[in-house]
């Protein structure tokens, strides 16, 4: 089990199930903890797992970022609506959807994780996105 205390102490190749497994223990372990239903760990346990419960979060709630935009780009591609994009994502004015696309697309190319074709396909969908979103 993963008990990393920052985001970044979670390796990045971990694979997602396998990092939900590892939210669920510790955020399990402290709902036991909450609810009387284990014994009482000593607080220096209640902070690690707290802590790495909060780190576990914000890594999972990233990557889930990025999947959800991979996602976008490829329901794009294969001709599906800029407008019911926003609305899946829950974007309120649907023309937000190309300036965050644009916007993860230059966050991953940063990371070196777009290849420059897979960057510049990404950009040529958030730009048709923008003309659909003007029309």
């Amino acid at each position: 089990m993963l008990t990393p205390r920052r985001p970044d102490d979670v390796p990045r190749g971990r694979q997602t199930p396998t990092l939900l497994d590892d939210f669920h223990h510790v955020y399990w372990q402290l709902v036991q903890q909450r609810r009387g239903l284990a014994d009482p760990l000593p607080e220096e346990d209640l902070i690690s797992i707290g802590l790495a419960e909060v780190a576990l979060g914000a890594a999972l709630v990233e990557r889930l970022r990025s999947i959800r935009w991979r996602t976008v780009a490829d329901v794009l591609t294969a001709g599906g609506s800029p407008i019911d994009c926003a609305a899946a994502l829950g974007l309120h004015p649907a023309t937000s959807l190309s300036n965050e696309l644009r916007a993860w697309a230059e966050a991953q190319r940063e990371e070196g994780l777009l290849s420059d074709d897979e960057h510049r396909r990404i950009l040529r969908l958030a730009a048709d996105a923008a003309e659909s979103e003007q029309g």
